[in-house]
């Protein structure tokens, strides 16, 4: 059998995981089975196994995957003029503009890492990396004297995750979830949380009354 391209193997394991994306959000991380992806996949159960051998390989594969996409995007980020634009903007890719499956998928994979060490694993170490990239950020912001947060910056990239993590969690199990008319109140949020004085502006004192000349 002649060796397939890279490309084309590339192609092939990103049609992979596209299918195994939509089986594990629609059905759950227990009740979908390898059968059901080459199913979805139009393949053999030969050809998965060439790229993936096991469920739990392909929610490495996926987080991965999602992990490069959040680098990427968060260079665009870290880089911009305008920290809360571009937060903003971040926000409004993942928490609008994505498809709901993603967040589903998200919480599936949160509640499978409490209890299959390797997916805990896996997950753990995706997580980890985004809070680290908050963290960096932040950090340099403060020091360039960008921002002016009245909590550590630990604390701070901690709050930016939860707040998040709820997005992610209200989007995957409302229907009736409009993240869109949400998220200018968040990003209102974060900005105070950013720096209270430039996004809550404290009215200037009155001017003292002039001197009366004698």
């Amino acid at each position: 059998m002649p060796k397939l391209k890279p490309e084309t193997q590339a192609a092939r394991r990103a049609h992979i995981l596209d299918c195994a994306e939509r089986c594990f959000a629609r059905a759950g991380f227990h009740r979908t089975t390898m059968a059901h992806i080459c199913a979805e996949a139009g393949i053999s159960a030969g050809a998965l196994y060439v790229y993936f051998d096991s469920k739990e390989a392909l929610i490495e594969g996926l987080c991965e995957r999602d992990r490069a996409a959040f680098s990427e995007r968060f260079q665009a980020l870290a880089a911009a003029p305008d920290t809360l634009a571009a937060l903003a903007a971040l926000g409004r890719h993942y928490f609008v503009e994505e498809p709901p499956h993603k967040q589903r998928l998200s919480v599936e994979i949160g509640v499978e890492a409490t209890r299959n060490p390797r997916v805990g694993e896996i997950f753990r170490g995706v997580d980890g990396y985004c809070g680290q990239s908050f963290r960096a950020l932040f950090e340099r912001l403060a020091a360039e004297g960008r921002i002016a947060p009245t909590v550590d910056i630990e604390t701070l990239s901690k709050v930016f995750m939860v707040i998040g993590d709820g997005m992610f969690w209200r989007r995957a199990v409302d229907p009736g979830f409009d993240a869109q008319a949400l998220l200018p109140a968040i990003v209102d949020v974060i900005g105070h949380l950013l720096d209270p004085h430039k996004s809550c502006p404290v009215p200037a004192p009155p001017p003292e009354p002039a001197e009366e000349i004698a």
